[in-house]
C-alpha cells in the first residue's frame, strides 16, 4: 500500500485510509479539517458538508498530485 499523494509505503511512513474515500494516505500528507485526517480538501469538505452541487468541484479540489 502507498500514500496516494506522496507514493511513501507502508514500510517508509505510517499509512493510515482517508475516512471519506478510504484511500490510504501518510501523517505527513493529511489534510486536517476540524482536526480529522484526509487526503485532500475536497475528501475533508465532502465529510463535513455532504455532497455538493457541482459534482466537479469535488472531483477537481480531491485531485492530489
Amino acid at each position: 500500500m502507498e500514500c496516494k499523494s506522496c507514493g511513501a509505503s507502508e514500510e517508509e511512513k505510517r499509512l493510515q485510509a482517508c475516512p471519506t474515500c478510504r484511500k490510504p494516505v501518510c501523517t505527513d500528507c493529511l489534510y486536517t479539517v476540524q482536526g480529522k485526517g484526509f487526503c485532500s480538501a475536497g475528501c475533508g469538505m465532502w465529510f463535513f458538508h455532504g455532497e455538493s452541487d457541482d459534482e466537479e468541484d469535488f472531483e477537481e479540489s480531491s485531485e492530489h498530485d
